[in-house]
């Protein structure tokens, strides 16, 4: 990731952030050992999870330890088996203790309030909460400042009852006020207001005056743990100073086999960090020092904690025991007490190493005051990273422990990356200009552990993140970009740097592709920076980013051009950001050559006007084209399968017909295809016909696309040769009784008498592409006899009739002339080239080559020209009838195309509702006559039309849908839940989805209640545009109806326009009808 700091005007990137900190810092200072100029209270920490470039999986155990940043708890970059991550007795205890949790509905939480929110927070699983932490319009509604004042209420009250086992729904309630107060932090929300931070207050008195606040047990520990975090959320660290005290006093050995104790301890260190930034902090702090005396005790008295899984508690211990040397009214103390430390800690442990980066940072020029501190960094660098290394001249190492094999497999790996970044992006290996950055430094550390116990102290980076990269200054000749790493050591076996790959790509593209520093460009880049990081790594294996569109996480394409790091929204940045890329490469290449002509010449006007012009012109492509992804399956997806119909052989100067016909796609549709010909041109037809101008061979490569993205290649030869016809082989008839007495093939009309074969070859037919009538008249010297007629043409030129489709009529017989039609295919178009005609008697030829027996065979030359398109024939059948809110089936059985193939069909009911189904179900909400109209749309954009009539009697029924406005806020967007009404805001456009479409076998969306006009759109496949519809409805009031029938994604998508307030919405499944 790059993080945007200022950092004395370097660049600085994280990789995979981690969650303690939901917004990352902003450093204004030059860069050292610890930041301070943020203040970091503003930065809430998130639920215990872990995060891969972000994505949240919840992983309560498992701890992290940062170095400049606040106190977090542990995280590595994998998801551990649960016997990895808890000692067997902690995990019996929580099994045993876990309680009986309601089921997880947290789209219901937004439309709650009063008792029935509280009661609802308090009955579900702490991690069904998580979803508060999202940009959602179910948190939004949730955490309203009403809602909030009702559950600060409800947190008292159960912080004044609580018995140390969450019954009470404690852990809960401090999940659901924290994500209020960081989405604030964020700006995602409102401030709330005064009266709320009061009951804040008396919730932190509460809670800490209770019985067991002290008590050692797991499950209070967790309830403890997020209590911790809750204060610094809320920027009440004074009160919270005497409970940290209190916390690290207590720490003993049993209380270190509690994950969650020893958390909820690491919460208190966070309290001390945030504390520094806090005025009312350093006032109590500066009343009564003695939190620096514990902190002494701690680490003076507790050494028996690194020989535990808790070792990381212990190092963050010693940053925030020298960070009161930062605080004017307890450096004095803190400085009489380091001193006396120091000398009593292993030099260069992690715990010497953050209280002396500590005393750098705070009183550098003191340094001397304390034994070996002075010039401790570049000690220590040579003591823990001792191997160096170079790939080339471009790359150099410094690591802690590699083999030279390990080492040399980086480099091979960095050097492919390279090859497929510089091709991908037309480099041209050309750097921007100005930029002196010829070399990347890779400091990489041993292990995760390693990483976060030395780069803080040793390079002043923060280590909450699976990586660090600082560009630095490119125009300057003494500047080093350097990425900070640490080997994968949980996938132990196997040897991995963490995000080596992603973390390449940024220094590629800071070199070769956006001009000046991080700071240059005055238009928003996230999206580009770590978009193209992940798609250039990831290429087109990406689950994670399919997931995020699956789980309704989503972004428009103008909301992911606008992406910053403000907040870090981990799915937007790198998932989104992916997507983006991804779409732009697949779908707009000339727009991304454009793009990047821009940013190597730091035009960003330029690049402003592009991100204008593309909002407005691919933001519903953008989201049908993810919709599309997502339903595909994603990582699942199979690729399409490329057949080239080849190898082809031809003349110089002569078209050859080459075929796409066989390529498919195993799980969905093939959407386009370039064929590469080899001599410097290519072609996007289906079916193109190519002429060489040179003989020789050529490699003729096709590449298809699917609808997912996902791309399959072939490669044939053409074989084109100087000299003029093919040698065709020989045929003839045999005698006398019978012959080819006449030709009428387009605009050709030759007669002729008796041989065993002609060749008429100086003679040309002007055919068209389609239908073509022939009309064969046969020759008799006397009696008139059956003859069986076969007509050959050589579509693809190369010297034979054998080609697929190459024989248009085999075995057609009359004692006269026949009528028939040649059906010249599209691909043909262009071409010219011989046909062969042969009449036998009594049956057909069963050979174009050879002596087909009594009869004749002619040879023609036929030149075909591109004909006209036949329009498709819609059949709308009926007539219909049905009872009002009852369902009709309509069918569009008998409609077809002659010369290819129907690609949309459009009903309109007669009613203002409309299906895009070829045999949807409709409900009519009024009796009446109708007239129901069914276009047809063919592969060529022809078109026909056909009506049915439709008669609907009175059921005696009529709307039955819940006025869920009389109790419940109207809905602006989101998710519904199949059965329960949602009142529909005043707003021009609401969007919903629906999970489990295909589950089920129908779906029934019913809208009612309310006054005004209200029209509903509905789409299986993407959010409805008009287009791509399967069902819409725009009846007088607001009463309208959709019902349909086979549902194949998972998703279901609805528009509702023109609400003006008071109407209600309901999905039904498996319903007869609608309500």
């Amino acid at each position: 990731m790059k993080l945007k700091s200022a950092l004395g005007g370097v660049f600085a990137t994280v990789i995979g952030v981690g969650i303690t900190c939901a917004t990352t810092p902003l450093f204004a200072e030059k860069l050292k050992s610890p930041p301070k100029a943020v203040k970091q209270e503003s930065a809430p920490t998130m639920p215990l999870q872990k995060q891969e470039h972000g994505v949240p999986i919840i992983r309560k155990s498992q701890f992290e330890q940062p170095r400049l940043t606040p106190p977090t708890l542990h995280s590595h970059k994998h998801p551990l088996p649960k016997q990895n991550t808890l000692h067997d007795s902690t995990q019996s205890k929580l099994k045993a203790a876990a309680p009986d949790y309601a089921e997880c509905n947290f789209d219901q939480f937004g439309f709650e309030s009063g008792s029935t929110l509280v009661n609802h927070i308090k009955s579900v699983d702490p991690v069904c909460t998580y979803g508060f932490f999202g940009q959602t319009t179910t948190s939004k509604n949730a955490l309203s400042p009403a809602n909030m004042t009702t559950v600060l209420n409800a947190a008292r009250s159960a912080a004044v009852n609580y018995k140390g086992t969450n019954e009470e729904g404690m852990e809960q309630l401090f999940l659901y006020i924290r994500a209020g107060y960081y989405h604030v932090s964020t700006n995602y929300l409102p401030e709330y207001s005064a009266a709320h931070q009061s009951l804040v207050k008396a919730l932190i008195s509460d809670f800490s005056r209770n019985s067991h606040m002290y008590d050692s047990s797991d499950q209070h520990g967790e309830s403890l743990y997020e209590f911790m975090i809750l204060i610094q959320n809320v920027k009440e660290t004074a009160l919270g100073l005497p409970i940290a005290k209190r916390l690290i006093d207590n720490y003993n050995q049993t209380r270190s086999e509690s994950y969650e104790q020893t958390a909820a301890v690491n919460g208190g260190l966070g309290v001390l960090y945030f504390g520094s930034f806090n005025d009312e902090y350093k006032a109590a702090v500066t009343a009564d020092n003695s939190i620096i005396d514990s902190l002494f005790s701690f680490i003076r008295d507790k050494k028996w904690i690194l020989d535990t899984n808790r070792a990381w508690l212990y190092n963050n211990s010693g940053s925030e025991f020298g960070r009161f040397l930062g605080i004017a009214g307890t450096k004095s103390r803190a400085k009489f007490l380091i001193k006396q430390l120091l000398p009593q800690l292993d030099l260069y442990s992690p715990v010497w190493l953050n209280i002396a980066a500590q005393i750098d940072y705070h009183t550098s020029s003191e340094c001397g005051e304390y034994s070996n501190v002075c010039g401790y960094k570049e000690a220590a660098i040579n003591q823990i990273l001792p191997i160096t290394n170079s790939c080339g001249s471009t790359l150099k190492m410094r690591v802690q422990e590699m083999t030279a094999a390990q080492m040399s497999g980086i480099c091979s790996t960095l050097a492919t990356q390279e090859t497929y970044f510089h091709n991908r992006l037309n480099t041209g290996n050309n750097p921007v200009a100005g930029d002196l950055n010829e070399d990347l430094l890779m400091i990489i550390f041993n292990s995760d552990q390693d990483y976060k116990n030395y780069g803080g102290p040793l390079y002043g980076i923060p280590t909450n993140n699976g990586g660090y990269y600082l560009e630095g200054d490119p125009s300057d000749p003494d500047n080093q970009a350097t990425f900070y790493a640490e080997e994968a050591d949980w996938l132990l076996p196997e040897f991995k740097v963490w995000n080596l790959e992603h973390e390449y790509v940024h220094y590629l593209d800071g070199r070769f592709n956006m001009f000046g520093s991080f700071s240059a460009p005055t238009v928003k880049v996230v999206w580009w920076s770590e978009g193209l990081a992940e798609y250039i790594s990831l290429k087109d294996d990406n689950q994670a980013a399919i997931d995020t569109i699956k789980d309704g996480s989503t972004y428009t394409l103008g909301q992911v051009l606008d992406t910053t790091y403000d907040g870090f929204v981990v799915d937007r940045i790198y998932r989104w950001g992916y997507l983006a890329v991804r779409f732009m490469f697949e779908k707009h290449p000339a727009e991304v050559t454009k793009y990047l002509n821009a940013a190597r010449a730091g035009n960003w006007n330029t690049i402003q006007t592009l991100y204008d012009q593309w909002k407005s012109n691919y933001s519903s492509e953008f989201t049908q084209w993810t919709e599309a992804l997502a339903a595909g399956g994603g990582g699942d997806n199979k690729p399409p399968v490329a057949v080239t119909d080849g190898p082809y052989t031809g003349n110089v100067g002569q078209g050859i017909a080459m075929s796409s016909n066989s390529s498919s796609d195993p799980d969905g549709t093939i959407t386009s295809r370039n064929w590469n010909f080899g001599d410097g041109t290519s072609s996007t037809s289906s079916n193109p016909n190519h002429t060489y101008s040179a003989a020789g061979t050529y490699t003729v490569t096709l590449t298809v696309t699917d609808n997912d993205g996902a791309t399959g290649t072939t490669t044939t030869t053409a074989t084109i040769t100087n000299g003029g016809t093919p040698d065709y082989c020989a045929a003839t008839g045999g005698g006398s009784y019978e012959w080819i007495a006449n030709v009428m093939v387009g605009n050709l009309n030759n007669s002729s008498g008796a041989a065993e074969y002609s060749d008429f070859t100086g003679q040309t037919a002007n055919l068209i592409v389609g239908n073509n009538s022939a009309t064969l008249t046969p020759g008799f010297q006397s009696s008139a006899y059956t003859e069986y007629w076969s007509v050959w043409i050589d579509f693809n030129q190369d010297g034979d009739f054998s080609g697929a489709g190459e024989q248009l009529i085999n075995g057609q017989s009359s004692n006269a002339a026949i009528n028939a039609t040649l059906n010249i295919p599209a691909s043909a178009s262009g071409v010219t080239t011989r046909m062969r005609i042969a009449m036998k008697y009594n049956a057909a030829a069963n050979s174009s080559c050879g002596d087909i027996g009594d009869g004749e065979v002619e040879d023609y030359t036929v030149s075909i020209a591109g004909g006209s398109n036949q329009a498709p024939i819609s059949q709308a059948n009926g007539p219909y009838s049905g009872a009002v809110n009852s369902a009709i089936s309509f069918n569009s059985n008998g409609s077809s195309d002659s010369d290819g193939q129907i690609t949309s069909y459009h009903w309109d009911f007669g009613d203002g509702s409309s299906s895009s189904s070829a045999n949807p179900n409709h409900i009519y909400t009024s009796a009446g006559s109708y007239t129901a109209t069914l276009t047809v749309t063919d592969d060529d954009g022809e078109t026909g039309t056909d009506t049915g009539a439709v008669t609907v009697t009175d059921s005696g029924g009529g709307s039955n849908v819940p006025d869920a406005c009389a109790n419940e806020n109207p809905v602006t967007g989101g998710r519904l839940v199949a059965g329960d009404a949602a009142c529909l805001a005043s707003q021009s456009v609401i969007w919903l989805s629906i999970p489990g479409v295909r589950d089920h076998n129908s779906i029934a969306i019913t809208t009612g209640n309310g006054t005004g006009n209200l029209d509903i759109e509905y789409s299986n496949q993407g959010w409805p545009n008009g287009s791509n519809n399967d069902g819409s409805s725009s009846n007088a009031g607001n009463g309208e109806c959709i019902y349909l029938t086979g549902g194949s994604q998972y998703w279901g998508y609805i528009k509702v326009s023109n609400s003006t307030g008071g109407a209600s919405i309901v999905v039904d499944f498996d319903s007869a009808a609608c309500r």
